[in-house]
C-alpha cells in the first residue's frame, strides 16, 4: 500500500502534488504547516480529484501559510469525486463545515471523523444536512463546541438517515448528558452508542 505520511514539519502544496501518485491509498499529515499559493493548492486539488485509489485522508493539526489556500476545496473535491475514499479524518484543522456539503456524492465514505475543529451548533446543522442522504456509518464530532441545540439537529437528522451507526460526541462540554442519551436512543438498534 502506498502512503504519503508527513509529520512535524513544513511542506509545500507543490511537493504534495508531485508526490501524489495514482497508487496512493493513504494521505496522512500530522502537525504540518503547508506553504504555497492558492494556485499551488489548486494543483494539489486537481491531482486529488477523482483519485483512483485514495482510501484514507487524514489531517491533524494542519495549518496553511496562505489564508486563501486552505484545505476546504481539496476535501470538497475528494468527497465529490474519489471513488474509493472510505475515511476522512480532519482534526484541529481549520475547515468550514459547508465544505462537507459534497459528502452525499461520496458513496464509498464510511467514516467521517471531525474531532476538535471548533464546530458550533450552526455547523452541526450543516453537517447533519449534508449527511442526510449519505452512506456514512460513523460520525465523530468529539471535542467540538456543540450544545443541546446542535444535539437536536443531530436528532432530527437521525430521523431521516438510516445508515449512521455511531456518533461520537465526547468532550462537547455544552451538550448535556440528557441530550447525548436522546441521540443514543435514536441510534439504538443500529449497533451504536453516542457518548
Amino acid at each position: 500500500m502506498s502512503t504519503i505520511e508527513i509529520s512535524n514539519t513544513t511542506c509545500t502544496y507543490k511537493s504534495l502534488a508531485s508526490n501524489l501518485k495514482d497508487n496512493v491509498k493513504v494521505f496522512r499529515l500530522s502537525n504540518v504547516k503547508i506553504e504555497g499559493t492558492e494556485d499551488d493548492m489548486h494543483q494539489l486539488m486537481r491531482n486529488m480529484r477523482g483519485h483512483p485509489c485514495m482510501e484514507t485522508f487524514f489531517v491533524k493539526n494542519v495549518t496553511t501559510a496562505d489564508p486563501n489556500a486552505t484545505l476546504d476545496m481539496i476535501v470538497s473535491s475528494l468527497l465529490a469525486s474519489a471513488p474509493r475514499i472510505d475515511t476522512i479524518h480532519i482534526e484541529n484543522t481549520s475547515i468550514d463545515a459547508s465544505t462537507l456539503a459534497t459528502v452525499s456524492y461520496c458513496d464509498s465514505l464510511q467514516s467521517l471523523e471531525l474531532p476538535r475543529n471548533g464546530f458550533q451548533d450552526k455547523d452541526a446543522a450543516v453537517i447533519a444536512d449534508a449527511l442526510t442522504s449519505s452512506s456514512v456509518q460513523s460520525l465523530d464530532l468529539s471535542g467540538n463546541e456543540l450544545s443541546n441545540v446542535g444535539g437536536q439537529y443531530l436528532e432530527r437528522f437521525l430521523e431521516k438517515n438510516t445508515t449512521i451507526r455511531t456518533i461520537s460526541l465526547n468532550g462537547n462540554k455544552n451538550m448535556s448528558g440528557d441530550e447525548c442519551a436522546k441521540i443514543s436512543a435514536k441510534l439504538m438498534g443500529r449497533t451504536a452508542m453516542a457518548a
